[in-house]
């Protein structure tokens, strides 16, 4: 199965006959990603570096350079360094050339987060749909999904559940419309689930979904400060680690969630 982002990931669920010992295999193969637009010359996207190797915008989609900016800077460098005149300078445009599109950092939060939420709802379908997965297997696949998601991208997983960014949904309609349909894709794997067992009840599908998110973000947060590595992250764990040992834990995560 080809995973987002350019990558060559193959990751394969296997489930017994028995669904209550569900068990998930993850192999991941060698990542091939789309050049870093740093040091390299990239005319079809309007970006080429400058003498000293950083991105400099002259010409194209100049709302695309900012936020293919910003992506590098929160995966790079974090929130704190994340400002409209860091993102100008990563971008090499003026320090007033965001204001063109985003009103102020809220604005260039809000479409980035927006991006992130649409990257993992990708995740998340192509972890489902390869094979054609449902019930308590889709749920399963698309927990993996998550936590690889957040693997790849701390640093836009780590802004998209702020609290601050979650508030901004209501000034932003398209930031709300990209977080609803990502929840809504665990939302319809709970509901099938439970149905297949005559439990369709609106309380239960919310509260069991918030019990599967709470498992999967709580391990994704704590495997990305290094707390499932050797030596807690003094000899980082690679990606294929990580996710294998995701398998196991949402191969528990059937236990909580009382199926």
């Amino acid at each position: 199965m080809g995973a987002p982002g350019g990558a060559s990931l193959t990751v394969k669920p296997r489930f017994a006959n028995d669904l209550d010992t569900v068990k998930i295999q993850a192999t991941c193969m060698a990542v091939r990603r789309t050049p870093a637009t740093t040091g390299r010359r990239q005319t079809k996207r309007g970006v080429e570096p400058d003498s000293r190797g950083a991105a400099r915008y002259h010409h194209g989609d100049l709302r695309e350079a900012l936020l293919q900016s910003a992506e590098r800077l929160v995966e790079r460098d974090g929130q704190v360094a994340f400002t409209l005149r860091a993102c100008a300078r990563e971008a090499g445009v003026s320090h007033a050339a965001p204001a063109h599109h985003f009103r102020d950092l809220g604005g260039l939060n809000a479409a980035l987060a927006q991006r992130a939420f649409d990257r993992l709802t990708e995740f998340m379908d192509r972890y489902a749909a390869s094979p054609p997965l449902a019930g308590r297997s889709r749920m399963a696949a698309i927990g993996l999904a998550y936590i690889d998601f957040a693997l790849r991208h701390p640093g836009l997983y780590r802004l998209m559940f702020r609290c601050d960014v979650s508030l901004l949904a209501a000034t932003y309609p398209g930031l709300r419309q990209s977080a609803d349909a990502c929840h809504g894709r665990l939302l319809a794997a709970v509901r099938d689930s439970l149905a297949a067992r005559g439990e369709a009840g609106d309380a239960a599908i919310r509260a069991r979904a918030a019990l599967a998110w709470s498992v999967v973000h709580g391990y994704a947060s704590l495997a990305l400060e290094g707390h499932f590595d050797p030596d807690c992250g003094r000899e980082p764990a690679s990606h294929a680690d990580r996710l294998g040992f995701a398998g196991i834990v949402l191969t528990g995560m059937q236990g909580v969630l009382g199926e």
